[in-house]
């Protein structure tokens, strides 16, 4: 018997594709596999003889696993429907000789034309498009994150237990520590402009602003990083908090811990990226990167128009859950 839909990662999944593979009714393989790749292609070949799916949707980034499924396909003889989920990492990769994002680069650029192969591109945002080669357009759609399949965790996050032991109102910015993310900004507007909330800051410090930002912090207590919490402690704390920073130097990202705020009806401030207004549109408060009293003004503004925010965020959730699952049984026909 087929599976319909199988969806391929490799080394590392997104919370997107898991996402995906649930609101799919779909199987997720984790593929493990290292340069120079020698035994990816069997690999994807013995999930393809496996499963016998109708479809299969490639995380990308990496490049390397793209090109093993097209491969593995044509080995196989088996006709599934190849989807390429295409992240924004993935569209900007360029192939120059610079140190800096090398290894991406190498593991994506090269690889970006052989997305001619598949059937079906999915984009993640509008904004995406236009990092596609024209002549793809014609297969390609838009899907938003499937936030909605947290529902069915939600109702356990209600009396879940916070491991943080302050002040009950809190704001929480979701952080991977990646250099797009305006992690100084916050924490020095936090310290120096007295915010009364405090901050929480997530995901395990890393790079040159963890010793910025531990400068910042020696004498105040309103900012704490949380280090890595497990994806149900970083859920709870999420669901108990005033309200979800997302925010990116990027325009063309939308942010998971947007998605996520949805899920859990959190109410957002967030940066001016094009990318997350395009989703999120009126629903949101926004403030400018790196200039402290559009940050303040935003956060004030949520906090106190507080009820107004909660509903805007129940009505815009709604809407984006309607037009995600429209798609969503579009992909599953």
């Amino acid at each position: 018997m087929s599976r319909n839909i199988v969806v391929l990662a490799l080394n590392t999944v997104s919370t997107r594709s898991l996402w995906l593979a649930k609101a799919l009714d779909g199987k997720l393989y984790l593929v493990r596999s290292r340069p120079p790749y020698v035994n990816l292609v069997q690999k994807v070949v013995n999930i393809l003889m496996k499963e016998y799916p109708k479809k299969v949707i490639i995380q990308l980034p990496t490049g390397p696993i793209l090109v093993a499924t097209i491969a593995a396909r044509a080995l196989t003889g088996i006709s599934a429907e190849l989807i390429a989920d295409v992240h924004t990492g993935f569209l900007t990769s360029k192939i120059r000789f610079i140190f800096k994002g090398w290894r991406h680069n190498i593991l994506n650029a090269p690889f970006k034309e052989f997305t001619k192969y598949v059937d079906l591109i999915l984009l993640h945002n509008k904004l995406n498009k236009v990092l596609l080669p024209r002549e793809y357009h014609n297969k390609s759609i838009v899907l938003y994150d499937p936030f909605y399949v947290l529902k069915e965790f939600i109702s356990k996050f209600r009396g879940c237990e916070l491991t943080y032991s302050g002040p009950r109102d809190y704001v929480v910015f979701p952080a991977s520590w990646h250099p797009d993310e305006p992690i100084e900004f916050l924490i020095s507007t936090w310290v120096r402009h007295g915010l009364d909330l405090p901050l929480l800051i997530t995901g395990m410090p890393r790079g040159p602003v963890t010793i910025r930002a531990s400068k910042l912090l020696r004498e105040n207590r309103k900012v704490v990083l949380t280090g890595y919490l497990s994806y149900d402690r970083y859920l709870c704390l999420l669901s108990k908090a005033k309200a979800v920073i997302s925010a990116t130097t990027s325009n063309l990202d939308m942010q998971c811990s947007a998605y996520e705020a949805l899920a859990l009806k959190r109410p957002i401030i967030a940066s001016k990226s094009q990318a997350i207004r395009e989703v999120l549109k009126d629903s949101a408060s926004y403030f400018t990167i790196n200039n402290p009293t559009s940050l303040i003004k935003s956060v004030k503004e949520v906090i106190n128009e507080y009820e107004t925010y909660v509903g805007k965020i129940h009505r815009i959730s709604s809407e984006l859950e309607g037009k995600i699952r429209k798609i969503i049984d579009i992909i599953m026909k």
